[in-house]
């Protein structure tokens, strides 16, 4: 789709009051590069509310059982809009051809994405979630117990704000798969000062030693799946987690059949090997 040079912006309907762009009106206008042009007449709206009334008179009285079935229609009736003959003559299409196209610029590659601004908690392994896929940010906020932050997501960055102070900034995954995580090695802890955190490696292979060897070892395992220890410490927790579910003696038990540790599919392994041997023991 083409694209204009100047955008008209007309009232407070359209993002302007008393004089002010709304913020996302304004990110719009820069995204696509376009001027603004503030209009108060009244004609760019009379010939909008023409064109929209013609397409309602034409749809009005008709039902439509799928939205399929509407965009069919409207695909029709915008042939028939842009065929019909204005007083010199020329449809409407032409119109556009001759007088409109020429000016038009091609759209940016990138959709414009709306800034969208959310709370976010720091998680114990030093990450924030959105969308499934995780964000690091710097440990020191997690050892001052400062866990409630913002998030500032657009279509290619995730900003992340403590009392609207920027701490930490990532790429957006939105392309990635599920539970992909977006860390940088400065938010890390290192091994003495992760001894600090609630969640670190001791925590963890204590936890799996009350199960057994064969857990410790799946444990101990798969933390050796990641280059960065503390991706893969909510699987770790979601394991051992099994064990107050099941027990921790069936849990060893389900940890004792494994013999190859993925980080992506152990823990629905271990939880199917546990489910399987509740089902048999009824």
């Amino acid at each position: 789709m083409p694209l204009p040079n100047e955008i008209v912006v007309m009232g407070t309907k359209n993002g302007i009051s008393k004089g002010i762009t709304d913020r996302k009106y304004t990110e719009l206008i820069e995204h696509y590069g376009v001027i603004q042009v503030r209009n108060n007449g009244d004609r760019f709206e009379l010939d909008t509310q023409e064109v929209l009334g013609w397409f309602d008179n034409h749809l009005s009285d008709r039902k439509f059982e799928t939205i399929a079935q509407l965009n069919e229609e409207l695909e029709q009736l915008k042939g028939v809009f842009l065929s019909i003959v204005n007083e010199n003559e020329k449809t409407r299409e032409q119109i556009f051809l001759a007088d409109e196209k020429p000016h038009l610029r091609e759209l940016p590659e990138d959709i414009f994405f709306a800034k969208l601004k959310k709370p976010a908690k720091i998680q114990r392994n030093c990450h924030v979630s959105y969308q499934n896929k995780y964000y690091s940010v710097p440990y020191q906020f997690l050892l001052q117990g400062k866990k409630n932050v913002q998030l500032e997501v657009t279509n290619k960055k995730i900003s992340i704000y403590y009392n609207d102070n920027l701490i930490a900034e990532h790429p957006n995954m939105n392309k990635a798969y599920e539970r992909s995580y977006s860390t940088r090695l400065e938010h890390m802890p290192s091994d003495e000062e992760e001894q600090l955190l609630e969640w670190n490696k001791e925590f963890f292979l204590k936890k799996a030693d009350k199960a057994g060897k064969n857990t410790r070892r799946v444990i101990e395992s798969l933390m050796g799946t990641k280059p960065i220890r503390q991706q893969t410490y909510r699987v770790c927790d979601m394991i051992l987690r099994l064990g107050t579910d099941h027990t921790y003696s069936k849990l060893e038990e389900a940890c004792a059949k494994i013999r190859y540790v993925n980080n992506g599919s152990v823990y629905m392994t271990i939880k199917g090997e546990l489910e399987k041997s509740k089902r048999g023991g009824k």
